[in-house]
């Protein structure tokens, strides 16, 4: 038997009675006496319970559907369903703000007025063909309608899920570019701004991503050990604010070594901002953030990109952030680091990523290769 499971307001919950049954239960209002009325359903499994319970909830929220009229729901209700009930809760914030910003833009406008137990493959096919944006953005449009198709078939309103069918464009792997040892010091050279420039040595020199360098606090490194140990990041939140918040991924929480250059760099800069605390007194919100604005908040992401932005273009140079981090991976590479290694300093998923991003950058092995062939060759 299981307890129930709290929900938010009129989300309803979901638990196990003593005779094995399911129970799925939503507030629907309240008496004269202020007690609240319940619409119960009982199940014999936990998924048909979960299927009683969007349908209450759905009921609930419109006001006007039936458990039958259900049935003959369009894509857009059923992707609005989907979202509140079965994402809303699951992804982090950023992600579910992404969700709800590609059903809007593309599949609401194209496909929402179909009934979803009608959609059809040549549909799909026909609106992946049409839609005019790069092959990442289809793939990732269709990706998050196969999610809700998954659902809906999973909760019996549909047989298939045709959006698994589709034909998807190929999306060609851009070859990342590293900065040249020319072009970093003149880029470096005409940085004005003593913590812009700890900040832009200190992703050059770990590769780390931008928005887990600024959420980055004193105790998550060590000066004395000569380590960093990245386990937050900046995201936005559901009302678009910046947050501090943990990866999205467990492969980018992760602690490893820094170059003895940049612990120099990170001593100094410690050391200047302790007087800046000294000096600005109480004004000063010690959240004791690594990098962060005058009063010690935190720097937005997008403010410390733009920021490297001109500074390269006062250098003459084209770049932009992200380069950074490349050039770090291949500096590493092209100098006798492992690919697993890298892989891991990089916090990526796999080390497949890491190669499909830097192949082009290792050192022509096969040369070597046959360097170590011929010499055995009789």
């Amino acid at each position: 038997m299981s307890k129930p499971k709290k929900r938010g307001n009129n989300q309803g919950s979901i638990y196990q009675i003593k005779d094995g049954r399911w129970v799925s239960a939503i507030t629907v209002g309240y008496n004269q006496n202020g007690n609240p009325k319940r619409k119960i359903s009982y199940s014999r499994t936990k998924k048909e319970a979960q299927k009683k319970l969007v349908e209450a909830q759905y009921m609930y929220q419109t006001g006007q559907l039936t458990q039958e009229k259900l049935q003959d729901i369009s894509l857009n209700q059923w992707l609005d369903i989907w979202l509140e009930n079965y994402k809303k809760n699951s992804v982090k914030a950023k992600t579910y703000i992404s969700y709800q910003e590609m059903i809007e833009f593309y599949l609401k406008p194209e496909l929402g007025h179909v009934k979803l137990k009608d959609l059809s493959i040549i549909q799909v096919q026909m609106f992946a063909n049409k839609m005019q944006v790069s092959p990442r953005t289809v793939q990732y449009t269709i990706s998050i309608l196969k999610q809700a198709l998954n659902q809906a078939q999973a909760q019996g309103y549909v047989n298939s899920n045709v959006a698994s069918s589709v034909s998807l464009p190929r999306q060609a792997q851009a070859k990342a570019r590293a900065l040249s040892a020319t072009e970093a010091e003149k880029i470096f050279s005409v940085i004005d701004n003593p913590i812009h420039y700890a900040i832009y040595y200190s992703l050059l020199s770990t590769g780390v991503r931008r928005s887990e360098l600024l959420a980055l606090k004193w105790e998550n490194v060590s000066l004395k050990e000569k380590t960093f140990n990245i386990s937050k990041t900046i995201t936005k939140d559901a009302n678009n604010s910046w947050i501090i918040d943990t990866p999205k991924t467990p492969e980018s929480v992760r602690t490893f070594s820094i170059p003895d250059k940049l612990v120099t760099v990170l001593r100094s800069h410690r050391s200047e901002q302790n007087k800046q605390i000294l000096q600005a007194g109480n004004l000063y919100n010690n959240n004791n953030f690594i990098f962060c604005k005058d009063d010690g908040d935190m720097y937005c992401p997008h403010y410390i990109s733009r920021r490297w932005n001109m500074y390269a273009k006062k250098a003459g140079i084209e770049s932009n952030l992200h380069m950074l981090r490349h050039t770090f991976a291949t500096m590493a590479l092209q100098n006798g680091v492992d690919i697993t290694t890298v892989s891991k300093m990089l916090g990526h998923k796999n080390v497949t990523t890491t190669l499909n991003i830097y192949s082009h950058t290792l050192p022509n092995s096969t040369e070597k290769a046959a360097g170590v062939i011929n010499a055995l060759l009789p």
